[in-house]
């Protein structure tokens, strides 16, 4: 039974807007097709329609439709580069291509300055590397991980009992109401087995 009663303040300081939701990857992949492609949708009022044509001369002018890394103008006058990293894939992709990339190790043969995940849709990354380098520098370690693209953090079997210790519990976030009381090692496995999508980034090294 749930018991409800009139308030003064509109529902104001009780309303729960909640989070955003996970995006799937039909999804993405969708929102690119939408972007390189020329139909038309019908049901679109003029100003929307405009909308659509500004948006896909944008992704047409940055080469977002043909490829998935595109670099910020003036990179080549600063010694750190911005570039602009589309994976196009789902929410539980981009963590997993985030935690890739945010590897130490793989962050030092990167020479990355930042990785930032915006909007569920795309990264921002600063690099020491030309866009030339950075390509060269992932098929680099593409390479060295054929065959086992999955880290040890993608597969639960695969982890180590010292990777539980107390500095590390927390690096998965809680993003279930009651990951707060599974022991670290169970909390890790959940994560994994729901959040993540280790087949996104094989697909995106490929691309890449």
């Amino acid at each position: 039974e749930i018991w409800v009663g009139e308030t003064s303040d509109h529902g104001g300081e009780r309303l729960w807007r909640g989070r955003a939701g996970n995006i799937h990857r039909r999804i993405a992949e969708t929102k690119r097709s939408i972007l390189t492609g020329k139909a038309d949708y019908a049901y679109l009022s003029q100003s929307a329609r405009a909308a659509l044509e500004q948006s896909r001369r944008i992704a047409a002018g940055l080469g977002l439709t043909n490829q998935t890394f595109t670099a910020m103008e003036g990179n080549e006058e600063t010694e750190n580069k911005t570039f602009f990293l589309f994976p196009w894939t789902s929410s539980a992709g981009m963590r997993a291509i985030e935690l890739f990339l945010k590897n130490a190790q793989n962050r030092k043969s990167l020479k990355l300055v930042s990785v930032e995940a915006e909007y569920d849709s795309y990264f921002r990354i600063i690099t020491k590397l030309t866009a030339a380098e950075f390509r060269t520098a992932l098929a680099g370690i593409r390479e060295k991980t054929s065959g086992k693209l999955r880290p040890e953090y993608f597969r639960p079997e695969g982890i180590r009992p010292e990777y539980f210790r107390s500095e590390n519990i927390r690096a998965f976030p809680y993003t279930d109401k009651y990951d707060y009381l599974l022991p670290p090692e169970l909390h890790a496995r959940a994560y994994m087995a729901n959040m993540l999508d280790p087949g996104a980034l094989e697909t995106f090294l490929e691309r890449m």
